[in-house]
């Protein structure tokens, strides 16, 4: 029952966390190497299958700096219980991730079918399916930025710009 308790307050806190615009983001939520460069990306896509291939790659920068931001900050906290906090928010994030993705299928999908693996979207829905999962990642990212910037060093980021 703890455990459950527990697991309900980590989701309304990263709900809330989510809900509100972190500090790194209201400094100026596009300085940052991802959205400069996807800025770019994502205006220079005139083909569908381009869209996607930007959503996948934008997606996939954001989780692995989701996951780096994380392994920084726990790096400088060396309490356990302090790192599985830190642990559960990223779990958490993923979780939001793949749910708000599910969620934006809706919109995509015949309302009479089932969702199961094969249900029909449209070639578009791909990048639409990725997009909700980036902002997950971007916003739960950019808040262990945050915290680790506060805690007194910059964080660097590890994305490296497309050429």
């Amino acid at each position: 029952m703890l455990k459950k308790i527990a697991a309900f307050i980590i989701t309304i806190g990263f709900i809330t966390g989510l809900a509100q615009t972190s500090y790194a983001e209201t400094k100026n939520p596009d300085n940052n190497p991802i959205s400069k460069d996807f800025k770019v990306y994502f205006e220079k896509a005139s083909t569908t299958a381009e869209l996607n291939k930007a959503s996948a790659e934008y997606k996939n920068a954001w989780e692995a700096e989701l996951n780096n931001a994380a392994k920084m900050l726990k790096s400088k906290h060396k309490l356990a219980q302090d790192k599985k906090l830190i642990d559960d928010y990223v779990k958490q994030a993923k979780e939001m991730a793949q749910k708000s993705s599910e969620l934006e299928a809706l919109r995509w999908s015949g309302s009479d079918e089932k969702p199961e693996p094969g249900r029909s979207f449209g070639s578009a829905a791909t990048s639409a399916l990725l997009q909700p999962q980036a902002s997950v990642y971007k916003q739960a990212a950019l808040k262990l930025i945050e915290i680790y910037d506060e805690e007194g060093k910059e964080y660097k980021y590890i994305y490296k710009p497309q050429k």
